[in-house]
C-alpha cells in the first residue's frame, strides 16, 4: 500500500482543526482539492475517516485511532517546517541478525515508500559492539535489547505487542509435556539450555538465580539440542518465529517469573539531523499493524 505523505498531512490538519474550510487555508490549496484528497485517502484505506453529524463534522472510529497513531509525526513536521526539508540521506542502522532477518525489513519497506530519497545501510554486531559503535560513530542508530537513556545516548522503545521471553521445545516432544506445567524442579535433573548472554537472557538468569542453566554456544547449537531429549530452552519470539509459527518449535506453559523482553532504537543526544530524527521516530512509534 504506497499511500503519499501529503494525505496523511491534509487529513491531520482537517481532523485538527475539524474543518476542511478552515484546513484548506491553512494549507493553502482549495477546499475540493482537499476534499478530493481525503476522499482518495479513503479509498486507499478502504476505511471511512469522517462523518457529518448535524452539519458537524466528526472523525470516525477508524479516523480517530489513524489521527492518535499519526499525530507524533505530524506535530514532528509542524515543528520542524517539513516543507523547507527533505527527508533524505544515507544512514548506518547497526542491529543484531536476528531482528535483522524477522523484523527490520517490514520497517525498512515502509521507509522506502515514505521517504525514498532514504537510504539505510544494515550492519549486524553483538550486542556489546553495538552501543561501542555508536559511540564511535560508525552507527547513525542502533537496534538492541538495551534501554541506554544516559548523558550521551538517548533510547526509545520499540512497539512489539509480541514480543515475549518464552520457554520453547521441539515439536517431537510434544506428547512428554502435554498440559505440563514448567515449574523450577524440572531442570534439576534437565539444566535450562540458555545462548550466549543476550539481554533477555540475562535478566531471566538475573532473576531466577538458582534455576541449573547449561549454555550452548549459539541459538542455533541449542535449538538443534531441544528437537530431542525432552529438553527445554529459553528463547523469544523474535529468535524463532517461523519455528513457532510452523510448530517446529512449542511454547511450553511455566509458573516460573519471565521478565518482559523489549527491543529499543538509540542514537546520539548530539546528533538531531532532521532526517535522523524523522526515522527513529517512525521506528519508536510504528507497531507491526501499522507497516506496510
Amino acid at each position: 500500500m504506497n499511500i503519499n505523505l501529503n494525505l496523511y498531512k491534509y487529513f491531520y490538519v482537517v481532523a485538527k482543526m475539524n474543518s476542511f474550510s478552515k484546513a484548506a487555508e491553512e494549507l493553502l490549496i482549495s477546499q475540493p482539492s482537499l476534499s478530493y484528497s481525503v476522499k482518495t485517502l479513503e479509498n486507499t484505506l478502504d476505511k471511512k475517516l469522517f462523518v457529518r453529524t448535524n452539519n458537524k463534522l466528526e472523525l470516525t472510529n477508524y479516523g480517530k485511532e489513524l489521527f492518535d497513531k499519526i499525530s507524533p509525526f505530524m506535530k514532528s513536521i509542524e515543528d520542524d517546517n517539513l516543507d523547507n526539508k527533505i527527508v533524505s540521506g544515507n544512514f548506518v542502522l547497526g542491529t543484531r541478525t536476528l531482528f535483522g532477518q524477522n523484523r527490520l525489513p517490514l520497517y525498512l519497506q515502509t521507509i522506502s515508500r515514505l521517504y525514498p530519497d532514504v537510504n539505510i545501510v544494515v550492519k549486524y554486531r553483538t550486542m556489546e559492539e553495538l552501543k561501542i559503535g555508536l559511540l564511535n560513530n560508525e552507527f547513525d542508530f542502533i537496534i538492541d535489547e538495551n534501554c541506554y537513556n544516559d548523558d550521551k545516548i538517548e533510547s526509545e522503545k520499540i512497539i512489539f505487542e509480541d514480543y515475549e521471553t518464552i520457554f520453547i521445545t521441539g515439536k517431537n516432544n510434544k506428547e512428554y509435556f502435554n498440559n505440563k506445567i514448567i515449574d523450577r524442579n524440572f531442570f534439576n535433573d534437565n539444566p535450562l539450555l540458555v545462548s550466549p548472554l543476550n539481554k533477555f537472557v540475562k535478566d531471566f538468569m538475573d532473576l531466577n538465580k538458582n534455576i541449573k542453566t547449561e549454555h550452548v554456544q549459539s541459538l542455533f547449537v541449542g535449538f538443534n539440542k531441544i528437537k530431542k531429549d525432552n529438553r527445554v530452552m529459553i528463547s523469544n519470539t523474535l529468535c524463532s518465529p517461523i519455528e513457532l509459527e510452523t510448530g517446529e518449535f512449542i511454547k511450553l506453559e511455566s509458573n516460573i517469573e519471565i521478565p518482559k523482553a523489549h527491543l529499543y532504537v538509540s542514537k546520539l543526544k548530539n546528533n538531531n539531523a532532521f532526517a535522523l530524527k524523522e526515522i527513529y521516530n517512525l521506528f519508536s512509534n510504528y507497531s507491526k499493524e501499522d507497516l506496510f
